[in-house]
């Protein structure tokens, strides 16, 4: 009885578990399809374990009066019945062994191999973005790159013959390609095009790791924590401080072409604490709250491509006054330029628009190399000293409530 749905190439769409244990005869058509279509349900149903052994196969000899392309459902050639073929004992009845048949076997094992990928290719491509300036993917969910030598090893096992990984990705048209990657609180997260609403913003595609804070702004009274403010920073530099705030949570995106320095020489103040409740407000994975200067001007830095804001902790630096003077100087162009460059290590390098903003902490009244002439910061320097500011921190209650 006929157990295919659709024809000879729907073959692995049909369930052949109904002939588990029962005797088979495979009778191909009268041409190549057909007959690879019958090797097909013998490789699941040996491959499956559903029959291993009894199996038999029809074998249409040429010299035969069959037409091409004659099947069963057809009419027999005159004086042919279909006893002719299928009685125990006809010559053109054998058992299937499918060592007979070597190539075939390998091709529909590489066929199976190509359907197992497939189904992998399409769990995977909505996980990745592949990122030109880079020519790496992005993992989606963990916001890290992935390159391709690593995207093919990880695959190895499923992609051990034929295309890679990669190229499999790559020449897929779901898979979602962009230029660069930013953070953009102005724009939608995910893949984005820009025109040319944005000055600060290349038009192109990109992929915007900005993630919209879970939070929902309600009346209430803050007044402890900006009270402790006021009085640490002073009046007037908390105005600052906090308006520095209101743009950073109220226009996302914009480049804010100044920084924040807060100076204390006494560690515990609350500076740290300040850059942890701008981080909640901001959402958690667009600011980096405890970078160090190293990890922003070393050669392969690229923290700052997809990063809303960048906290600099403990500013200090040690050695000759020309060190600091040049630390300085690419510290300037990082925290002002509209455009940087970033270099990633083995890869090329490309530019990128800079709309990260900065807030620096230190305890050093001399962390930057500044002069008269020096622009783009705005240096706050706490004079109080640690007994006041504990009392302060612990009788306000301010540290329990920011916490």
């Amino acid at each position: 009885f006929p157990v295919t749905i659709g024809g000879g190439y729907a073959v692995s769409k049909t369930n052949f578990q109904h002939l588990k244990n029962r005797q088979v005869i495979l009778f191909p058509d009268n041409d190549d399809p057909g007959k690879l279509a019958m090797h097909e349900v013998a490789f699941i149903l040996i491959k499956n374990k559903i029959i291993e052994k009894d199996i038999k196969f029809v074998h249409i000899q040429k010299e035969l009066p069959f037409p091409e392309a004659w099947d069963l459902a057809g009419s027999f050639p005159k004086g042919y019945v279909v006893e002719n073929l299928l009685t125990p004992g006809s010559i053109y009845l054998k058992t299937y062994d499918k060592r007979n048949y070597k190539k075939i076997w390998e091709d529909l094992e590489q066929k199976e191999i190509e359907k197992e990928i497939k189904v992998k290719q399409k769990e995977i491509i909505n996980k990745y973005v592949y990122v030109s300036d880079r020519d790496d993917f992005r993992d989606i969910e963990k916001n890290i790159y992935l390159d391709i030598k690593r995207m093919d090893h990880w695959h190895l096992v499923s992609t051990k013959k034929g295309e890679s990984m990669s190229k499999r990705l790559l020449k897929d048209p779901k898979l979602k390609k962009v230029y660069r990657v930013i953070c953009h609180a102005g724009l939608s997260g995910g893949v984005v095009k820009v025109a040319d609403e944005f000055s600060e913003v290349k038009p192109g595609i990109y992929y915007n790791t900005y993630i919209k804070p879970n939070i929902i702004s309600k009346p209430g009274d803050v007044s402890l924590i900006t009270n402790y403010y006021e009085w640490l920073f002073g009046n007037e530099n908390w105005n600052v401080i906090a308006k520095f705030i209101h743009v950073l949570i109220k226009y996302g995106g914009r480049k804010i072409n100044w920084v924040p320095v807060l100076i204390s020489q006494v560690e515990g103040a609350g500076k740290g604490l300040l850059a942890s409740l701008i981080k909640s407000l901001l959402g958690h994975s667009n600011v980096l709250t405890n970078v160090s200067v190293e990890q922003l001007v070393e050669k392969h830095s690229t923290v700052i491509e997809d990063r809303q804001l960048i906290c600099l902790n403990e500013l200090s630096f040690t050695g000759y006054k020309a060190d600091k003077r040049e630390v300085s100087n690419r510290l300037k162009s990082i925290f002002a330029d509209p455009f940087i460059v970033i270099n990633p290590k083995n890869k090329p390098n490309y530019e990128t628009p800079n709309i990260c903003n900065f807030l620096v902490n230190s305890n050093d009244d001399r962390c930057l190399h500044l002069e008269q002439s020096s622009r783009r910061y705005f240096i706050v320097n706490i004079k109080h000293d640690r007994e006041l500011i504990i009392k302060n921190l612990n009788n306000s209650n301010v540290l329990k409530i920011i916490l």
